[in-house]
């Protein structure tokens, strides 16, 4: 983060009747090496999470994102949600839910226009703080996203009481 070595990466999905037409973006971090090349998120993600740096990784996500946002035109927002993902040790930072509001706010970004993605593991594991956080972002407009869904505890017992508005089926049941 300080040497200035991360970036976002956009994934876009696309309509099955309409390839051509963009429906869903999915800002992801990645990171120049010390010698330019690209390092996979899993040789920096991991180390992030054992030294409790996620919280500092998804507010440079979040800033970063929501500033590239706000600077593209407003034509450019029409019908296409953005997603962010979003670690368990930030949804358990008390701080970091108002963070992201603030953020949100003073990016001028609309809030609808906004989806954050959270792992199934995580959010069942912290579910009364990964519930706390969906509520209330939620009231501002933004939308949720279950990902990895199937990959840990799988019920879908517990969606009845967790407000998401997609689930993102892991790829071991679509394979």
């Amino acid at each position: 983060i300080e040497d200035g070595r991360l970036f976002l990466l956009c994934e876009e999905v696309v309509r099955v009747d309409a390839p051509d037409q963009v429906v869903y973006r999915e800002l992801l971090v990645r990171m120049r090496g010390e010698d330019g090349k690209l390092v996979k998120p899993a040789h920096f993600v991991p180390a992030a999470e054992r030294y409790f740096l996620m919280s500092a990784l998804d507010r440079w996500v979040a800033r970063e994102a929501f500033g590239q946002l706000a600077r593209l035109p407003a034509d450019a927002h029409r019908g296409i949600l953005y997603a962010i993902n979003i670690s368990g040790q930030s949804i358990s930072d008390p701080e970091f839910r108002d963070f992201m509001i603030a953020e949100i706010e003073a990016s001028g970004v609309d809030p609808t226009r906004l989806c954050f993605e959270l792992t199934e593991t995580a959010a069942i594991s912290r579910l009364t703080d990964a519930s706390r956080f969906v509520s209330r972002l939620t009231e501002l407009g933004c939308k949720f996203a279950l990902d990895d869904f199937g990959a840990g505890m799988s019920s879908f017992g517990y969606l009845k009481n967790f407000p998401v508005h997609f689930l993102k089926i892991d790829g071991s049941f679509v394979r």
